[in-house]
């Protein structure tokens, strides 16, 4: 299930009526509400961050805003598993992207080792990639990743949709908030040209 389709009616939701399609995304958010399930989401804005690693770097450079979203989300992730009761540990799941496997997985193996402020402490193993179809909880995530860039455009672009914001009402109150490290990320990141950053190939 891809929420992109579900709200365009295309694919498996095509000539799917628009009532039938929103109470499909309601009973499946409905889980995640009953289970009180945590919701870790951070969002970067591609024009400023592009500004950013120009300043940075050079203008000849560029970095996948995904690897600068990933520590600050999985910064937070460890924070929780922390302060849960029993030192609580966890294993990070991913739906398959082979545009940032290789730097995310070196990202995990940099973090977890790290003896600074940015160390994945709580989390085992190395990060996991899995195809989302075989995963319902994947396509809850990417659900919920859907309602939340939703939230996000609204914030920056004025009010979302209707369909955009039964979504956000209903994800808002499980969206998680943490000790973020923004500095620290940046400064983190800054020493990751060698790795995380390339010349830029000239597509946007």
């Amino acid at each position: 299930m891809h929420s992109s389709d579900l709200r365009a009616g295309r694919g498996a939701f095509k000539g799917v009526p628009v009532s039938d399609r929103i109470a499909l995304r309601d009973s499946w958010l409905a889980i995640a509400r009953k289970h009180e399930l945590k919701f870790v989401c951070r969002s970067i804005e591609k024009k400023k961050f592009q500004r950013w690693v120009h300043k940075t770097y050079g203008s000849g450079v560029s970095f996948n805003p995904y690897i600068a979203a990933f520590p600050l989300v999985a910064l937070v992730v460890n924070e929780y598993l922390a302060n849960l009761k029993g030192n609580a540990l966890g294993i990070l799941i991913s739906d398959e992207n082979k545009e940032i496997v290789a730097d995310v997985e070196k990202s995990v193996r940099q973090l977890r080792l790290s003896a600074g402020p940015l160390r994945l402490s709580q989390i085992v193993e190395k990060i996991f990639f899995i195809d989302s179809s075989k995963s319902r909880i994947l396509q809850l995530c990417d659900l919920c990743v859907f309602s939340a860039r939703k939230k996000e455009e609204a914030r920056l672009a004025g009010p979302a949709k209707s369909f955009g914001q039964g979504g956000i009402d209903l994800i808002d109150h499980l969206i998680h908030r943490g000790n973020e490290q923004f500095w620290d990320v940046l400064s983190w990141l800054s020493g990751q040209r060698n790795g995380g950053a390339q010349k830029s190939s000239g597509q946007g």
